[in-house]
């Protein structure tokens, strides 16, 4: 919370009001050297927010090369899927017109259901802890949950977007980045729950009292938002950026005044 706090805290120094300040409060033995970096601080702020970007972008894809590495080991552990598991994929496939994903069945305990993408294509890792006690019908119902985020490329947009709002450093958009991600969740939910919705609604509810992954998302997060609601955050944030787009190019045309006058 304090981390979240700080970033925004730090952007404000850069809508300090210069122009009044400079060879004001001459008196007061810090102002000096504090203006002084305050100017400082606005000659380089393209090259701060860039350089924050990177670091930030940085971060994302370290942590993207750690999944990616614990996905690998997943694989190593991988063994044939049963016939029962294909079928059901193979079903959804066709009743949704896309390609088979990969499939990566994983003979663990703990249950694990999600899709990934790889270079050709989707990649689908399910554990033996998941599948337990699922019949044919449930099968279904959980493969069509997961093709319908083949489908719709969800998990190249969990990407892009996470990517995106990386790189734009200044905070905020991680309501929007949840709610985005709750809402593809709630796509497949309306897509698997058309087969079935009596069915499908009893496997979430299932899923959640056992700790399923099928549904953990719409559990562990807040509930959905409006449009407006969503819509509203990235506006909030532009808008920040242009008063601080405004600030900067107010400092610049003021540059010269403000390094002649000072204490």
């Amino acid at each position: 919370m304090i981390a979240r706090t700080w970033r925004w805290i730090w952007l404000l120094v850069f809508f300090a009001p210069l122009t009044f300040l400079a060879g004001r409060f001459c008196w007061f033995g810090p102002s000096d050297p504090t203006y002084h970096s305050l100017v400082a601080l606005h000659e380089v702020f393209p090259q701060i927010l860039f350089g924050a970007a990177i670091l930030s972008l940085s971060s994302v894809i370290f942590r993207l090369k750690r999944v990616h590495a614990q996905l690998g080991s997943l694989r190593s552990l991988a063994s044939e899927p049963p016939d029962s598991l294909r079928d059901a994929i193979a079903r959804a496939a066709r009743r949704l017109a896309v390609r088979s994903p990969e499939i990566v069945y994983v003979t663990a305990s703990a249950p694990l259901c999600f899709t990934g993408f790889g270079m050709r294509r989707s990649v689908l890792f399910i554990s033996r802890g998941f599948l337990i006690d699922l019949d044919r019908a449930e099968l279904d119902l959980v493969a069509q949950h997961e093709l319908e985020h083949v489908r719709r490329h969800d998990p190249v947009w969990n990407l892009v977007w996470h990517l995106l709002f990386a790189a734009l450093v200044i905070p905020g958009f991680g309501d929007l980045e949840r709610a985005l991600r709750q809402r593809r969740e709630l796509r497949a939910n309306a897509s698997a729950s058309a087969l079935d919705p009596d069915a499908y609604r009893l496997l979430l509810v299932r899923c959640a009292r056992e700790h399923r992954s099928l549904c953990s998302d719409g559990k562990r997060e807040r509930g959905p938002r409006s449009g407006a609601s969503i819509a509203l955050v990235p506006v909030a944030i532009l808008s920040f950026f242009v008063a601080l787009g405004i600030a900067h190019a107010d400092f610049m045309r003021d540059l010269p005044y403000l390094t002649t006058h000072h204490c």
